[in-house]
């Protein structure tokens, strides 16, 4: 009936009813007995499918296997049943033949001769000869317009190296003028030493004349720690380029992007803390641009506020200023944390290095996360006077629960499903592009298989597009910043962390207080492997290799819980609340 004939080819997909949902796609399929070995491939029964999307994109496949149209073509040409095969003939067709023009039933003839494929073969070596052709004209353009710019880059290149000479020869006299500076200012503290002296000698009998002496050495004293600063902030321009400047700025805008996505946990925490009766003070930002604010207000805090006996610093390097003058102030407990030892050389690493030796001095107490975050911040020598306190997590939370992951699995229609997941910021760190080459494998294997990214950063949109570009849009899901990690977990039947450097991974934890399978990259620490969940690969195998691994691994494993292990290993984040609480008592009282 010509009623039920369609516009167009998406007219035959199933648009759905008021009880049941709309397909995306609609599928037929023809099975063809090979057991006498007629079409050229191995297998005794061949199932050929053309799959067609809402779309309007078309998928093809032999024995399930995705191919192209050419493919199919090509299987069964010069069988009699191909595109243009005369075994098979529509009704009223047989007189069309007959009145058909000579080359129009050549080509019947040619299909039942069986040199139809050699045919194609010739006009597709003809087509690719003509493109060659074409190719060769436009490489010979090409080393014209090369031949013709040869000359004024060479002038460029002249220009450059002149450009470098003079760079080199301006940093000489940079460097020259800081070292003059320098010597100028060591010869204003001496003579301010002798003329402090001379003050000393002369007013030993006066008590007004003291007074106010005493007040000029104050005001010296602020003196010298301004001159000082000077001289450092001096040093480290001499170490700071244009390609630090760069990304610092990147990472400014990284840090930026962390604030806005975190703006609303940020203040539910602030929340909780003054309603427990926290107190919150804030500081300028730790840029190098800010670093003469950031004295002048911690200095100031530490003299309106003498009541503070501890001081526990998470910057890192960076605690320097603060752990500096609490020093100055007398603070009696004066502790910096170290959470992650940076990876492989970029230039602020001579920043970095300068502050962390100066910073030692005015340390009492130097706990790490890790041993190699330990020995980075604080030196190898100093091993024996770490306290290791883990980054630590709310274990019941993220404990194992069957009956909770089969309601979770439900409510994210993840039932029957093979779950890899990955929870990490958006960067390139976490080799987020590697781990969806690794997915794509495993989905070629298991077509249950479903991936799930948690997190945000600047390289998701990038991420995104080569998940469209691989036809994984069905499979992979971007959950984005989540407050319900530890549920989302519970479902996972794999966390897969194929990361290219980590300090401790907090998520590693919770993973495995989830109860998961753990696969991870041969180069993140061994500390965090803290239960028999995990499982070690090297970065240096490939994607397929790395896929064969998840699923050899995970055929036979079973979640169970491991809230005693992590609680044993010292993750558990109420334990350590405690632990950590009776140290600053002792500390005081001690």
């Amino acid at each position: 009936m010509k009623s039920l004939r369609g516009s167009k080819s998406q007219d035959i997909i199933f648009a759905g009813t008021q009880n049941r949902k709309s397909l995306g796609f609609a599928e037929s399929s023809l099975v063809f007995d090979n057991s006498d070995g007629t079409l050229p491939i191995e297998y005794t029964e061949v199932t050929v499918t053309r799959k067609l999307y809402r779309s309007g994109e078309t998928g093809y496949f032999i024995n399930k296997v995705p191919c192209r149209l050419k493919d199919v073509l090509e299987l069964f040409m010069d069988t009699g049943i191909g595109k243009d095969g005369y075994s098979i003939i529509g009704q009223g067709k047989i007189d069309e033949i007959l009145s058909n023009k000579s080359e129009d039933r050549r080509h019947i003839f040619e299909e039942a001769a069986g040199i139809v494929k050699y045919r194609a073969r010739k006009a597709e070596s003809e087509k690719k000869l003509e493109n060659t052709k074409l190719n060769l004209l436009r490489i010979n353009d090409i080393l014209a317009e090369i031949e013709a710019n040869i000359e004024p880059l060479k002038m460029q290149a002249d220009k450059a190296k002149k450009y470098l000479n003079l760079r080199e020869e301006l940093k000489n006299i940079e460097i020259g003028l800081f070292i003059f500076n320098i010597e100028k200012y060591k010869e204003t503290l001496n003579q301010i030493v002798q003329d402090e002296d001379i003050l000393k000698t002369n007013c030993k009998d006066e008590e007004g004349r003291l007074e106010r002496i005493k007040s000029l050495k104050e005001e010296l004293k602020n003196e010298i720690d301004e001159i000082t600063i000077k001289i450092e902030e001096m040093s480290n321009l001499g170490f700071e380029s244009k390609k630090e400047i760069e990304m610092l700025n990147s990472d400014i805008n990284v840090a930026n992007t962390r604030i806005t996505n975190n703006n609303e946990n940020s203040k539910r925490y602030e929340e909780e803390i003054k309603e427990l009766g926290g107190r919150i003070y804030r500081m300028p930002p730790m840029y190098p641009q800010n670093f003469s604010l950031y004295k002048k207000k911690i200095r100031k805090f530490f003299e309106e506020h003498k009541e503070y006996k501890i001081i526990h610093s998470h910057m890192s390097e960076l605690g320097y200023f603060a752990l500096r003058e609490a020093a100055r102030q007398e603070i009696p407990v004066r502790i910096c944390h170290a959470h992650n030892a940076p990876h492989g050389f970029e230039w602020k690493m001579i920043v970095r290095n300068y502050f962390k030796k100066k910073m030692m001095p005015y340390l009492t107490h130097m706990f790490m996360c890790g041993k190699e975050s330990g020995d980075w911040l604080f030196g190898k020598e100093n091993e024996d006077k770490f306290i290791q306190l883990n980054n630590a997590i709310d274990a019941e939370r993220f404990r194992y629960d069957s009956k909770k992951e089969e309601a979770i699995r439900k409510e994210l229609n993840l039932e029957n499903k093979f779950v890899v997941g990955h929870v990490g910021r958006f960067f390139k760190q976490k080799n987020h592009q590697f781990l969806i080459e690794i997915f794509k494998e495993i989905q070629t294997k298991k077509e249950n298989a479903i991936l799930l990214l948690v997190g945000t950063g600047e390289l998701k949109e990038e991420i995104q597009n080569q998940v469209k570009e691989l036809g994984l849009e069905e499979q992979v899901r971007f959950l984005g910043v989540r407050s319900d990690v530890d549920q989302i977990m519970k479902c996972f039947d794999v966390f897969l962390f194929p990361s290219l450097f980590e300090g401790l991974p907090v998520t590693m934890v919770e993973a495995q207080a989830a109860g998961n399978l753990c696969i991870i990259s041969d180069t993140i620490p061994r500390e965090c492997c803290i239960t028999e969940n995990v499982r070690i690969y090297s970065l240096e195998k490939d994607a397929k290799a790395w896929s064969d691994f998840v699923i050899s691994e995970s055929t036979d494993y079973k979640k169970k819980d491991m809230y005693e292990e992590i609680v044993k290993a010292g993750f558990d984040i109420k334990q350590n609340a405690k632990r950590l609480e009776g140290f600053y008592i002792n500390a005081t009282e001690s």
